[in-house]
């Protein structure tokens, strides 16, 4: 039966609740709730990050697992599965006592839970569901990270006081398990399930579906395939610009508090910066929506320079006011390249190709980001500063500027040889 509105905006809401709840508490919990683990536990600054560089790892390299599990499974049961798994893991958490208990519980089990349940679920439902609206889907269900992320530290900060550390991560297992919930009883994978096509239109042929109808410059008369896709220079270059706006905000998620605090920051300050700056990201993962306006990939080359700008006053900063401008690039930078990464993908090789390739952009990615935090806590073991580390991020983020812009949309050899022919 038709139902008498589009689902599709049923689904922005489920994805929006799923991938916020889902992803944000863990992420930015981590890294506030870390001088306690050190004070508790006896972990070093290198461990701290190399717990958080697994989790980032393992969550990046489960998003391809999602690509393989859709072959037998729809997305309400891998992201039930995941989150139950990311449940599990920090429940285990709250009874951590050693380096491989943490490992083991928030890296393992909490990363690749997150990985399966959220980044590529739910951005694969906003590009199923919609196509001469997918940026402003994406962009709506990305927002979420943005806005329970930014409750995340005040939250963290009220029930270290009140519970401690340790029943926290229950808190947030909790949380995991109503999210599977939610998946299992309201999610549906594509508009075609309930007879519908994208945006609410008739269904469409998926031989003959053309790309996303965003800015001229992106269109593509057909689907790309996942092979033919990562066999192009744009994906090389795509691969630079994730690396660029996620390592270094996945480094400031891990070491943020421990550098403020280090440059004589309260607690309390650091909660409200933190704050302020993922809240901002919400601003920019919203004006990543332009991407169904503007060219995307010249909207994230600016994204990351702004955020390469960001990461340079978070190095030298000295007053609240600037740790809270500083940190304002820092989230506006990320939320509008968080974004129109995911939207150059959709509108360049289509929907066919998206699960795949984001799949394993966000793979490799995630190699890089499990690096970062691991080298800038050894960096700071060695040195007592961070400066070294994040120079180096500032560099990166501005060559992730860079192939941005030069990341013009592809043309398939195909398409361009039928167009000479009917030329002729």
């Amino acid at each position: 039966m038709r139902l008498p509105f589009f689902y599709g905006w049923v689904i922005v809401a489920l994805a929006w609740l799923i991938y916020g709840f889902g992803i944000a508490p863990a992420y930015f919990s981590w890294g506030f709730f870390a001088p306690e683990a050190i004070d508790e536990l006896g972990l070093s600054r290198r461990e701290i990050g190399l717990v958080f560089g697994a989790f980032t790892f393992l969550y990046s390299a489960s998003s391809p697992l999602v690509g393989l599990a859709l072959l037998r499974f729809n997305l309400r049961t891998i992201i039930c599965a995941g989150s139950l798994l990311a449940a599990t893991g920090f429940m285990l958490l709250s009874r951590a006592e050693t380096l491989f208990d943490f490992l083991l519980a928030f890296s393992v089990c909490g990363g690749m839970g997150i990985g399966i349940s959220t980044i590529i679920p739910c951005q694969t439902l906003g590009s199923n569901w919609f196509i001469k609206s997918r940026a402003r889907a994406i962009a709506i269900i990305m927002t979420a990270g943005g806005i329970v992320g930014s409750m995340m530290a005040p939250l963290d900060k009220w029930m270290l006081d009140s519970i401690g550390w340790r029943s926290a991560w229950i808190v947030i297992g909790g949380i995991s398990i109503s999210t599977a919930v939610l998946a299992v009883l309201f999610v549906r994978d594509r508009p075609e399930d309930l007879g519908l096509g994208p945006d609410g239109d008739p269904p469409i042929d998926p031989v003959n579906e053309p790309a996303a109808p965003v800015h001229a410059s992106v269109r593509n008369p057909q689907e790309w395939t996942a092979r033919e896709a990562m066999r192009t220079p744009q994906f090389l270059l795509l691969i630079v610009c994730g690396v660029a706006y996620a390592v270094p905000w996945g480094v400031v998620a891990a070491h943020g508090r421990l550098h403020l605090e280090d440059l004589g920051f309260s607690t309390a300050t650091v909660a409200g910066v933190f704050s302020i700056s993922i809240g901002l990201s919400v601003v920019g993962r919203l004006s990543g929506a332009v991407g169904d306006f503007l060219a995307p990939h010249m909207v994230l080359g600016s994204a990351l320079m702004l955020e390469a700008a960001g990461m340079g006053g978070f190095l030298i900063a000295e007053t609240p006011a600037m740790a809270y401008a500083s940190f304002a690039l820092l989230g506006l930078g990320f939320g509008m390249a968080y974004i129109n990464v995911a939207v150059v993908f959709s509108s360049y090789f289509g929907r066919s190709a998206f699960a795949a390739t984001a799949g394993v952009r966000i793979m490799i990615t995630g190699v890089f980001n499990a690096i970062g935090p691991w080298l800038a806590g050894e960096a700071y073991d060695r040195f007592e500063t961070y400066s070294g580390a994040f120079v180096v991020l500032i560099v990166v983020g501005f060559a992730g500027g860079v192939s941005a812009f030069l990341c013009r949309p592809p043309h398939r050899l195909e398409s361009s040889l039928a167009v000479e022919q009917v030329s002729t």
